[in-house]
């Protein structure tokens, strides 16, 4: 299947070379509006056409298949632009951040008979894929509850700097975990549908400064606007 990239940006730098190694893949096209920025990854990992243009790719008819690696606020508007072109769509997380965008995408895809999936590696750990066969199976009775966890060491800002190594958090970097709920938190949410096709799953970032990652939600909510990072997601 001839595979086009629209977003060469840093995850697509990072999972390049692991589909230039499938065989099933063929690395073909890559777009990006920034003048010189396809032509340079396109050579880098050996994909054979770069365009300047989204909708000139979407219009060879060569390519099959879309990987979408743009920021979470171009995703509904980009993977609408996919399916309309008639292409097949993978978009990494979240592939939008609304119930009714994600329904409409769907829809159209169904109209259409297209693929489209969001890339949410943790359906497919072995880990988790080991927990739903013995759901599945009713080894643990019936699940009721269920907690998930997932971290990670990583920084928004320069875990180096002096003011990276204080407690409490300022209001602008508050606005800026937002943007890490909207990425890290959309991770575990599909793992509820293990469980059931309803229900709730509630959802805390908690965030640790330098270089040892704790979780302070406490420090968080102490600050003065008190809105907290704290999300309600509702089927």
């Amino acid at each position: 299947m001839k595979l086009a990239i629209l977003g060469p940006g840093r995850i697509a730098q990072g999972v390049a070379p692991t589909l230039a190694a499938m065989p099933e893949i063929e690395c073909y096209a890559v777009a990006s509006r920034t003048p010189g920025k396809a032509e340079a990854f396109a050579q880098r990992f050996g994909f054979q056409k770069a365009y300047t243009s989204y909708e000139e790719m979407l219009s060879d008819p060569e390519v099959e298949l879309v990987y979408i690696t743009t920021p979470h606020s171009h995703h509904f508007e980009h993977m609408m632009l996919c399916l309309q072109y008639g292409k097949h769509v993978i978009c990494e997380k979240p592939c939008t951040t609304t119930e009714t965008q994600t329904r409409e995408l769907f829809a159209l895809a169904k109209e259409k008979k297209l693929f489209l999936m969001e890339a949410q590696k943790m359906l497919f750990l072995p880990a988790v894929l080991a927990a739903k066969e013995a759901i599945d199976k009713g080894a643990l009775g019936k699940v009721r509850i269920a907690e998930f966890n997932h971290s990670f060491y990583g920084s928004y800002n320069n875990h180096n700097s002096r003011r990276d190594r204080k407690l409490l958090l300022t209001k602008r970097e508050i606005d800026k975990l937002k943007k890490v709920n909207d990425d890290v938190g959309f991770t575990i949410i599909p793992l509820r549908l293990f469980i059931s096709e309803k229900g709730y799953a509630k959802l805390v970032i908690g965030v640790g400064r330098g270089k040892k990652a704790y979780d302070k939600r406490q420090s968080i909510k102490e600050r003065e606007d008190k809105r907290s990072i704290d999300r309600m997601f509702k089927r």
